[in-house]
């Protein structure tokens, strides 16, 4: 996989409102920060349902929009 970095908008779990995202992809690792603010790092993963897995508490709150968000990337390539 090539390097990049993303920049998207997600809602906010607690307030609702739209934040600020950013994946960096390296390899098979994908770095995530919310408003700057780095909350941890995700990775393709077979056996989950979602298809990738983290083990950073911070994270999963969004990893269902994170997840969405790479899917919707894959397929427009």
């Amino acid at each position: 996989m090539d390097l990049f970095t993303t920049e998207f908008e997600l809602l906010h779990e607690e307030t609702g409102r739209l934040v600020k995202g950013s994946i960096n992809v390296d390899d098979e690792l994908y770095f995530v920060n919310v408003e700057g603010k780095f909350i941890g790092a995700l990775e393709k993963d077979g056996l989950s349902p979602l298809g990738y897995s983290s083990m950073n508490e911070e994270l999963l709150p969004y990893l269902g929009q994170i997840v969405a968000y790479l899917k919707a990337q894959h397929d427009d390539r």
